[in-house]
């Protein structure tokens, strides 16, 4: 395991601003490492100029969608019932290599229209404007969801007779995202619609909720895991995929907020189900040399020949759920890297059950190249490609967001060595550009020019309920979400549940049920139906909208007690998730846990479970910690105020201070926080470099300090170390600035960042 720094992220004890040219670190000698390659020259390349430097896989080819002056600087998107396009545009960011004007209210959402079914876009309108570094968007009944830090808009549209829709007046929902200008790269977006009627985010801990009534808009927030940094997506059985810019590849195999409820206990990585690693070798196949990226003076990250080497700012990735592709694709991942100027494929496959929990096993797929061996799926020899999101469309095809700009790192982060590289190559201007792309099969088929593209068909409920049957993953999560959001007569109901109880199509019957249970009209009757499938993942559902209506009787306790010894794993998982959830509740789900943990003591998934239900008994129980003696007023507020500094920390950390997979350690009872004071300021004040070890996992890269960042003075720095030696069960004593003011006048002629051994040698 590893810290790894990139332009997108600082990985550190917390993602502090940093000072002078703030993405510098002290002690580091720049080497302006370009000049041993031949850096190909990258200016501005008209569209079909562009698409003429793009490579993809055998048997794809990539069309035009849209291109400036349509649209500009795009970052999401997202369609409507009617096939409408919605794209944000970032326009305020990096106006010049400084970041001067990002604050200017320039951002929009506009709606593109294809007219004549070509496939390309060629009508559009400012649907919203004004806004500052909008990122996120989604369609509602009605209306369009914005997130706009520190904003979440409900627009609610508009539209004369042949005109396209424009935000007539809009609602602000609640806070969303931190409008930090230093942290636009590090707050939320997404708003996916997930298959249980949440809507998720990345770079963030909350799921939401929209619910409408006579009397107005309200949204529901509810806690969840925290992931991700730049965009989210799901698969067709609904679990949930993201990212951070220097990895790949996360998902979470069981729902986390089943374990969420014993926030001590959550399931995060290294086999526990949530916030699984998928991918562990972060290596980059582009086709030009990349040495325009922030750390390209670090060894590691460029390869001999100037490409990059490993992840560095990896973005929206996609789930393909559409049906334009080969079935061969269908569940694949495709992942953006921008600074590559490439996108990813991998291939996903069911895997061997780890501590009781379904795997999933992630292959890089590569395709060879004449000129460098191997490459991406999409690679592209211009600078300028961007590809910053991925999402699969309305007709099934695979769509790109470009960003086609030269400057890709926010200001935030930005060396000395990557400023002198954009200056020199030109890379700051042109503004205002952008495309948006799509990748379409070709391949065997009779006639390669045919795609389907006609608008969806969901005006009517009928047509949305023979929507939740389309191969097409769109179709079906928007034909659910309309379902969900709008009326239906009692004959609509009928159809919509003779689906769920008795559908051809396993997938049409999974949406049938989170439909009925998005709607509050899930009845036993159904739930038992289903869980009688042969079917293993309608099993599965069946028990997650069934929790409610299965406790309620003898016989669905029956059902779910049979279904713990399935043969199938995902059920046998499923099954004993439900019976966990039941626990906090239900005296005869306690029973049964108890039971199973009794049965299998050596079982941590079993363990888990209990512990997430608060089942006594379910482990040995942990030796009492030493009580922490209290604190005074001055420490407390100081305290709190650390509480406040640790939001930037969370990316690396976590809210439970328990680290995640491959970006940080855990900050819970080990001896780099509980033991000495100096030693912890010495290592916030100038970094550390590996290897290190924290509970037996050893993490060797780099780690920045913090001794010139000015946001960090000492009395912000004494605080943070405060809060975080003082939560999550740790009980070591407060921090006074007083000791960091000494502890920096003592090591006021460092450099370099310390190793482990300089600091445990200096401050024992």
């Amino acid at each position: 395991m590893r810290w790894r720094v990139s332009p997108f992220i600082v990985l550190a004890l917390c993602t502090a601003p940093l000072a002078a040219q703030r993405g510098d670190r002290e002690g580091h000698v720049m080497e302006q490492v370009w000049r041993q390659f031949e850096v190909p020259e990258a200016p501005p390349l008209a569209p079909e100029e562009a698409m003429a430097t793009l490579r993809v896989a055998p048997g794809f080819r990539i069309e035009l969608v849209a291109a400036e002056p349509l649209v500009e600087d795009p970052v999401a998107m997202a369609w409507d019932e009617g096939g409408l396009l919605y794209v944000v545009e970032m326009r305020g960011f990096m106006p010049n290599v400084d970041g001067e004007g990002e604050q200017e209210p320039v951002g929009r959402v506009v709606v593109l229209e294809d007219t004549d079914a070509d496939g390309a876009m060629d009508r559009g309108g400012v649907y919203l404007d004004g806004l500052v570094s909008p990122r996120a968007v989604a369609t509602v009944t009605g209306g369009v969801l914005v997130g706009e830090p520190p904003n979440l808009w409900l627009c609610r549209s508009e539209a004369g007779s042949g005109e396209l829709p424009r935000c007539a007046s809009r609602e602000r929902l609640l806070d969303y995202g931190d409008p930090d200008p230093d942290l636009l790269e590090h707050t939320e977006n997404g708003l996916l619609w997930g298959l249980d009627n949440w809507i998720y985010n990345a770079k963030s801990d909350r799921r939401f909720r929209l619910r409408r009534d006579a009397e107005g808009a309200s949204i529901e927030v509810d806690p969840t895991l925290f992931r991700g940094q730049w965009g989210i997506t799901q698969d067709d059985v609904g679990r949930l995929y993201y990212n951070t810019n220097s990895r790949y590849l996360f998902a979470d195999l069981i729902p986390a907020d089943y374990a969420l409820a014993d926030p001590d206990h959550q399931p995060r990585g290294g086999g526990r189900g949530a916030s699984e690693r998928l991918v562990h070798d972060e290596s980059v196949y582009s086709i030009r040399v990349n040495p325009g990226i922030n750390r390209g003076y670090v060894n590691s990250m460029l390869r001999e020949d100037g490409r990059l080497a490993v992840t560095t700012s990896v973005s929206g990735l996609a789930v393909y759920r559409g049906d334009q592709f080969p079935a061969t694709f269908r569940g694949d991942v495709f992942v953006p890297e921008p600074a590559g100027n490439v996108v990813a494929h991998f291939d996903l496959a069911p895997g061997p059950a780890e501590n009781g929990i379904p795997t999933l096993v992630a292959e890089h797929r590569r395709y060879g190249d004449p000129a460098w061996v191997e490459r991406e799926f999409l690679a592209s020899t211009d600078e300028r490609f961007r590809p910053v999101d991925a999402k699969v469309g309305p007709d099934g095809a695979l769509y790109v967001i470009d960003m086609y700009r030269g400057i890709l790192q926010h200001v935030r982060y930005v060396t000395t060595y990557l400023r002198e590289y954009i200056l020199e190559h030109g890379l700051d201007r042109p503004l205002g550009m952008g495309r948006i792309y799509r990748v379409v099969w070709e391949g065997d088929a009779e006639d390669p020019a045919s795609v389907r593209r006609e608008a969806p068909r969901l005006a009517t409920a009928a047509e949305r309920i023979a929507a939740l049957s389309h191969p097409n993953g769109w179709e079906r999560d928007t034909a659910q979400r309309l379902l969900v959001e709008n009326d239906l007569d009692d004959a609509d109901r009928d159809a919509l549940r003779e689906l769920a109880r008795s559908g051809e199509n396993r997938l049409s019957r999974i949406h049938a049920l989170w439909t009925l249970h998005g709607r509050g009209e899930l009845d036993a009757a159904t739930v038992q139906k289903a869980l009688r499938a042969r079917d293993p993942w309608l099993v599965v559902h069946a028990l997650r909208t069934g929790e409610e209506v299965l406790a309620e009787s003898a016989t669905g306790e029956a059902a779910i007690a049979d279904l713990l010894d399935s043969s199938s794993p995902q059920v046998r998982t499923q099954a004993l998730l439900t019976v966990g959830a039941m626990a906090r509740e239900s005296t005869w789900a306690r029973n049964v846990l108890a039971e199973r943990v009794t049965a299998q003591p050596d079982d941590p998934f079993h363990r888990q479970v209990a512990l997430a239900a608060n089942l006594t008994g379910a482990s040995d129980p942990p030796d009492a910690p030493a009580a922490a003696p209290a604190m005074t007023a001055p420490e407390a507020a100081q305290f709190n105020r650390g509480r406040r500094h640790y939001r930037a920390c969370r990316s690396c950390h976590n809210n439970d201070g328990e680290g995640q997979e491959g970006l940080g350690p855990t900050l819970v009872n080990t001896p780099w926080v509980l033991g000495s004071p100096e030693r912890l300021v010495a290592l916030v004040l100038h970094g550390i470099e590996g290897p290190i070890e924290v509970h037996g996992e050893t993490w060797d890269d780099l780690m920045p300090g913090f001794a010139a960042d000015p946001r960090l003075p000492d009395d912000a720095i004494a605080a943070l170390l405060t809060y975080i030696r003082r939560s999550w069960g740790n009980t070591a004593d407060p921090v006074p600035p007083e000791l960091v003011t000494n502890v920096r006048q003592r090591t006021s002629d460092r450099v370099d960042p310390w190793t482990a051994a300089e600091l445990e040698s200096a401050f024992p």
